[in-house]
């Protein structure tokens, strides 16, 4: 019987390298076919998860919240502490808000926070008693996050304030993906 120098017969070691070369080729594979890794969640202290999935959130239309202006930010987010929310005086939300906002005489302004990447465009939604503020990011950004407090009107102070960077985005792309993968 024919064996090589370390005792193994000559077609278990071609079997072994080819075992070797698919595991190697599949590990290639993988890693080419794998999409792009979401950013990682952001270590701000104003990100918030939604931790509660139950939530059905409705986005509001655009003339009820604005992205403070660029030179009261620091201000703005001086004022608001530590709490999500901080509710104004009508002339307190002019003076804040980039946009002339237009509301009705039962809202109230607050300022909230937000947080983006690269896009300082916010969607806001609202569900029962919870308030999300997402960025409009791309969720592969790697871009730092940066601190961006926002002016809204709504009826009441919801207990929940969720804040996140991309999620709705990526959201969107996880059901568009899905939708054509399907017969």
């Amino acid at each position: 019987m024919l064996t090589t120098a370390s005792g193994a017969l000559p077609g278990s070691i071609i079997r072994n390298g080819c075992v070797a070369l698919v595991v190697a080729a599949s590990a290639v594979f993988a890693g080419c076919t794998e999409g792009p890794r979401q950013a990682p969640a952001p270590t701000d202290s104003w990100y918030r998860e939604i931790d509660n999935p139950a939530h059905e959130f409705i986005e509001l239309p655009l003339f009820l919240f604005s992205p403070v202006k660029s030179e009261l930010i620091a201000e703005a987010v001086a004022v608001m502490g530590d709490g999500p929310l901080l509710q104004l005086s009508t002339s307190e939300a002019r003076r804040y808000a980039t946009d002339q906002l237009r509301t009705m005489r039962e809202l109230r302004p607050f300022l909230i926070y937000g947080l983006y990447r690269t896009r300082k465009e916010f969607r806001v939604s609202i569900a029962d008693r919870a308030l999300w503020v997402d960025s409009a990011d791309d969720p592969y950004d790697p871009a730092p996050v940066k601190r961006q407090p926002l002016v809204i009107y709504i009826d009441e102070v919801p207990p929940d304030v969720y804040v996140t960077v991309g999620w709705a985005t990526a959201a969107e792309q996880a059901a568009a993906e899905s939708d054509g993968a399907a017969p």
